[in-house]
Order: C-alpha cells, then structure tokens, then sequence
C-alpha cells in the first residue's frame, strides 16, 4: 500500500521521501542561479514557497518537476496546490507569479486534482490527440525499405502500404514503426504479421514483462465518449495512462491488439484459435486505407475511359449519353416514356465504369482486349471499395500495373 502522502507539518515516517525532500531539491537548483530578495524559511516546502513568492529572480524560471522521476511522485501535487495557496494569498501580479511545470500521470496524482487546480492562473494539459495522421505518416515513411522494382507501380503499392499501417496503427507510433519496417506491404499478409507483432512481450505500451503483457492486452473495445472529450474520463483514462487509448485524427483509438480467444465451438485449450472478429476489424482499416490511397486515382483512370468509350462508340454520342450517362434519378438509361436527350461532353465524362463495361458488353462500344481487361479491372476494383471490401494482393497488384501503365 502506498504511503499517506504528507501534509506540511506533519511528521512523515523515517527515511521516506516527502514533498519537502522536492521542495529542498528545488531550492538547490535555484539557490545558485536566483539568490533570495530578503530572509526567510530556508528549506522544505515553506522555504520554497517563501522564495517563489519574494518578489526574488527565482519567480522568473520555469521550474520543471517530471512526477515519474520523483522519490515520491504524490510529492509533486502536494506542491502544487500549496503553491496555488500561496500565490492568492501574496497577491502577486501575473507577470511576477512563479511558474511551475508538473508532468505527471493520473497514478502520480490524486483523480481530482486536474479539476480542483484549473482555474485563472493554473492551466491544465493533457496529452490527449496529440499526434495525429502526419505524424503517424512521418514515423511510417521513415520506417519502411528502400523503394525497389518498376517505379511508377511501387510508388502507387508503397503509397497504399503506407496508408494502410497508418490507418492500422493509428496514434500508436511504436507500433506503426515496427510495422512498417517489417510487413511486406501485401494485404493478405498483414493480419498474421500484425498478429505477431502484438504478440511481442515488449512492444504492449505500459508492459514490463510477459505477465503484465498478457494481462493488461484489452479483450474487447469498450464503448465511452471518446473523441469529443477534452481529456480522457471515466473508464478510458485508465486505458489512456496505460497507452492503450488516445483520440487520433478527430477519433477514439483503442489499442489493435488483443489475444486470440480460443474457439467456443471446440474444447482444445492448448492452442489459441484465430481471431475472426478481430480480422475483420483488421480488414475494415485496410479498406479504409485503400479507399484513401486508391479512389483519386481510380476516378482519374474512369474519366480518362470515358475518351476511350467516344471514341469506340458504335451509337451516336447523343444516345450513347442517354443509355449510359449518369441520371438524376440514379438509374442509368433514358426514362420510361421519354426520348433520349442530347449528348453533352460533360454527361459522358460523367459515365460510371459500370456503366462503360456495361456498354461494352451490349455491344455498344468496341473495344481491343487489353482495354477491355483495363475497364474490367477499374470496375471490379471500384466495385468492390464501394462495396466496403478490401482488395486482397493479387487483386491490388494487378489494380496497380493497369494504373501505371
């Protein structure tokens, strides 16, 4: 159990580390640099309080106190909230106020404490959405291979490997770099080497060694408020000081591992089972990535076969617009009991790939084999996105030589 923590005055136990012990280290730090304005207290927290609130040089310093290298981290709150004490009852101007910097977690100070100090002339931060997608991007970029093969193809597939670590990691930097320097950047791969990597004893945040690994790995997302907040609250600030939960691009992120749960449809208990539930969150996150990376482009490659399609039309322009061109009402042809309207440019740079490999099949438009190979490959790639489907490698590979041909 951990030691009260002392109040000032009080006599704490021998050889324990109290706020006085902070408030003398402090003191030595500033005693050579800022000598005092007049007598007074010359040592423990009275003594610090009396020298920051003198109207001496020492008000002018920033004074740093990282709570997780303290003796006794609770020391660190302690002085905090005298100090606040302290400054309203000597009146001081903004400008001649000590300023203290605490960095501590929420296991070095007291639950309430943020709330109770926040006010005028005590501001409180939290590392809560710090990092966002450029930095998750940067830590990737410098993490992964040397570029090698046809350039113009590994540029689109690096493009899309890079987009989908960061949409799988998320705020978690370690992770992203291990990740990026070690999968193969093929999507059927990266679930089992995002398995493994999880399975790493070292690389969970907040673990010291296989057991805590084990145990602290979160069995299930639980729901909470999240990426609206402030600062982590409740349930989801246990998991934020443990590295497991941060709000990332405008979202809650949850740490993406979590152990293989065994089948309950067998009774084998020596081997963990696959993880289905968490594979399709896996896959979910790589679509999201390819829909990033791969939509501008497929949108660029469809407005450049609509030139193909004028050009390899067996119909008038005018009526291959009313049977193929996009329509108000979503469906594509000319409506029930109306004539065909006059073809413009934009309605048949407006053409869907659907409905140009439609075209094509109906005899409509003639084209050589490698573009219709071309038109089948953009449609079924865009088809499936669509779709919320990610494409697997084989399917993004042969995506990625028809886009950079």
């Amino acid at each position: 159990m951990e030691p009260a923590h002392s109040a000032a005055g009080a006599v704490p136990e021998r050889g324990l580390p109290t706020a006085h012990d902070l408030a003398d280290r402090i003191l030595r730090e500033l005693g050579a640099a800022a000598p005092g304005a007049d007598s007074g207290p010359a040592a423990g927290v009275d003594g610090l309080l009396h020298r920051l609130t003198d109207g001496s040089a020492a008000a002018s310093r920033v004074i740093v106190v990282r709570g997780w290298y303290e003796p006794a981290p609770a020391a660190a709150a302690e002085l905090l909230r005298r100090l606040a004490a302290a400054v309203k009852a000597a009146g001081l101007p903004p400008e001649r106020r000590p300023r203290l910097l605490v960095l501590a977690g929420p296991s070095g100070l007291a639950a309430e404490l943020p709330e109770q100090v926040a006010r005028e002339d005590v501001a409180v931060h939290w590392w809560w959405g710090v990092h966002g997608r450029l930095d998750t991007a940067t830590v990737v970029a410098m993490a992964r291979p040397p570029a090698a093969g046809r350039a113009a193809r590994h540029q689109l597939l690096e493009a899309v490997a890079q987009a989908t670590v960061v949409e799988v990691c998320g705020p978690f930097l370690g992770l992203a770099e291990r990740l990026a320097a070690e999968w193969d950047g093929r999507p059927d791969t990266l679930p089992p080497q995002l398995h493994r990597l999880l399975g790493d004893d070292g690389l969970l945040p907040g673990a010291a060694d296989p057991e805590d690994a084990a145990r602290t790995a979160p069995a299930a997302r639980r729901p909470a408020p999240g990426a609206a907040l402030p600062a982590p609250v409740g349930a989801l600030r246990e998991d934020w000081d443990g590295g497991l939960a941060d709000r990332w691009d405008g979202r809650l992120r949850h740490w993406p591992g979590t152990a293989a749960r065994r089948d309950p449809r067998t009774e084998e208990t020596a081997t963990p089972e696959w993880d289905w539930e968490w594979e399709h969150g896996v896959r979910t996150r790589i679509w999201l990535a390819q829909n990033t990376a791969l939509l501008p482009l497929l949108d660029e490659a469809r407005e450049a076969f609509t030139e193909v399609i004028r050009s390899r039309s067996r119909l008038p322009l005018p009526e291959l617009a009313a049977r193929y061109g996009p329509r108000r009402d979503g469906v594509p042809g000319p409506r029930p009991g109306t004539a065909a309207v006059p073809g413009s440019a934009a309605a048949l740079a407006g053409m869907e790939l659907g409905d140009m490999w439609r075209a094509y099949l109906q005899g409509d438009a003639r084209l050589s084999q490698p573009e219709a190979d071309r038109l089948r490959t953009l449609w079924r790639s865009r088809n499936s996105l669509s779709h919320r489907e990610a494409l697997d490698s084989p399917r993004l590979e042969h995506l990625a030589d028809h886009l950079t041909r």
